[in-house]
């Protein structure tokens, strides 16, 4: 992965292979052929392009089937130029062996129908591969800590004045006068969280 040549460039004759990983954060893929001639027997696979990608707060939420799909999908968008006329059908090697099955889905989301439409221009592949051997992806789809911070960071969405805004909060027997002790108890800390 860092040995010199570190990339190569593409050989439309040649079959590509797509390796992707995805987690709750993003993506990350690896475009790459065989090093040697067309083989007869499985090579060693040399890198020709890598791609990485955030997911939003959105699609963060998806299920884990999902968000490896999601994963197939963008690296694919991605490198469109490279897949879309292939003469031979390239191969998406993924850990999740779910995605094997994409092709009869029991049933199918708005999105995932989007999803199967867009696959249908592409000549492909999926085949599974153990975690252990999807090591590169693996390695890539891991987030930096500032980009898991920057995931897990909550966003107060209205400023806390606005809460609880009461006109009679004099009379110590009502119930409004209760809540508005406990805001002021809280608010500095709520300022300190939020802040």
């Amino acid at each position: 992965m860092v040995s010199k040549p570190v990339l190569r460039q593409p050989d439309f004759s040649k079959v590509f292979y797509l390796q992707t990983d995805a987690s709750k954060y993003g993506v990350r893929a690896i475009l790459s052929q065989n090093e040697g001639p067309q083989p007869t027997t499985p090579q060693k696979h040399h890198p020709v392009a890598y791609y990485s990608a955030m997911f939003s707060p959105t699609e963060q939420n998806y299920n884990a089937h999902d968000l490896k799909f999601l994963g197939v999908i963008k690296a694919i968008d991605h490198w469109r130029p490279y897949l879309i006329w292939t003469q031979e059908p390239f191969v998406i090697e993924t850990d999740h062996k779910n995605l094997t099955y994409w092709k009869s889905p029991w049933k199918l989301t708005s999105r995932t129908a989007r999803w199967h439409k867009k696959l249908q221009d592409y000549n492909f592949c999926i085949v599974h591969i153990q975690g252990k051997n999807n090591t590169l992806a693996d390695a890539l789809s891991h987030p930096s800590e500032d980009e898991r911070q920057q995931s897990e960071r909550q966003v107060t969405l209205l400023p806390l004045e606005v809460f609880l805004k009461l006109a009679n909060t004099g009379n110590e027997d009502l119930l409004e006068y209760l809540l508005a002790q406990e805001q002021r108890k809280y608010s500095g800390w709520v300022k300190e969280h939020n802040g």
